[in-house]
């Protein structure tokens, strides 16, 4: 019994120590914002909030695309509630510092998922002004990263 509870345990250190180099290593992310998801406005939040976006990369190796989720804190006092409306504005270069979100992979949908989880009629990405003629890869997996409060900046 006692070999067994040593095992487990092991085998959980083991795990945990292989997932947490992963899940908290910083990836630089250079790009220019092209689209932001539209359920961002439609989820209710309290305290932190997050807004999706699609990203083109400026150096793409395997991927031309990835998705952004940017963390920011509800304040009532600040215009927008704190939105980091700079993001979405206009098509614009950003650097992020992220993480792996989740699994790493995201599937871009083309409309929102209905509760039945059928399509509805409403497209899921909007297309930033200056990115009109972007082709998004919809129906794609692609990496996506979660990005902390504040860990984004302009490119010139």
């Amino acid at each position: 019994m006692k070999l067994r509870l040593s095992l487990f345990a092991l085998i959980i250190l083991l795990f945990s120590l292989s997932t947490f180099g992963q899940a908290n290593h910083t990836i630089k992310i250079k790009g220019t914002v092209v689209a932001s998801a539209t359920w961002n406005s439609l989820v209710a939040c309290y305290h932190i909030c997050g807004m999706s976006l699609i990203v083109r990369l400026d150096k793409a190796t395997t991927e031309r695309y990835v998705i952004v989720n940017v963390e920011y804190v509800d304040e009532r006092s600040k215009p927008q509630h704190g939105l980091p409306t700079q993001l979405v504005d206009q098509a614009m270069r950003w650097r992020f510092e992220g993480r792996i979100d989740g699994d790493g992979r995201s599937q871009v949908e083309r409309y929102i998922k209905n509760s039945d989880d059928t399509d509805s009629e409403i497209s899921a990405w909007r297309l930033l002004k200056g990115a009109e003629a972007e082709q998004l890869p919809f129906g794609e997996n692609i990496s996506a990263y979660r990005v902390d409060m504040g860990k984004f900046k302009p490119l010139k």
